[in-house]
């Protein structure tokens, strides 16, 4: 995918991908004043993750690559983290967790400097989130469960590729580990 957007169709891929971006800034701004009550957030959630979803569909169909296609790992990573932040914030998940979870994402992050690395902490995060909100909202918790084995029986061929994109980081870590 090395063409660049050059028609207006062409650019619903980044509008799709920005869209995501201004969604997780809205929601994470709301949680400190508790305006966003737990089913909008899982809902809006949904929304965000949809447009995940269908950016990369879209530039796929259309061979092309869009503008804001290096910044969708971590666009997907930031709205990870404010459902992490969200679920610390209502009291559903441990500050503990979050703290851990958001130190071992930077260091790992900063070491590997990988998007692979990147999506992988916030699967990790969404995880840790699930287990949590079972405890706190147990309808929440299936109408999340539910969306994400749904993502992930249509996704399975995309997951597979970021499997190997993740084995082939991990590889050349302990190739250059071994040359040092």
């Amino acid at each position: 995918m090395e063409n660049k957007p050059t028609r207006l169709v062409d650019r619903v891929p980044d509008a799709l991908t920005l869209s995501r971006g201004i969604i997780s800034i809205i929601l994470l701004l709301f949680i400190p004043i508790n305006y966003i009550n737990a089913l909008l957030f899982v809902i809006l959630y949904i929304v965000a993750w949809l447009t995940d979803t269908f950016d990369g569909k879209i530039a796929r169909k259309l061979e092309i690559e869009g503008t804001l296609a290096e910044w969708d790992y971590y666009l997907d990573t930031f709205l990870q983290f404010t459902l992490v932040a969200y679920g610390t914030f209502i009291g559903s998940l441990p500050v503990i967790f979050f703290l851990i979870w958001l130190l071992a994402g930077v260091v790992l992050c900063l070491i590997t400097r990988n998007k692979a690395v990147v999506n992988l902490m916030g699967g990790i995060g969404l995880i840790i989130h699930l287990v949590f909100m079972y405890f706190y909202n147990e309808i929440l918790f299936w109408i999340l469960v539910f969306f994400w084995l749904f993502l992930f029986f249509t996704g399975i061929p995309r997951f597979i590729e970021r499997l190997r994109e993740i084995e082939g980081d991990l590889s050349k870590l302990k190739k250059d580990k071994e040359k040092s």
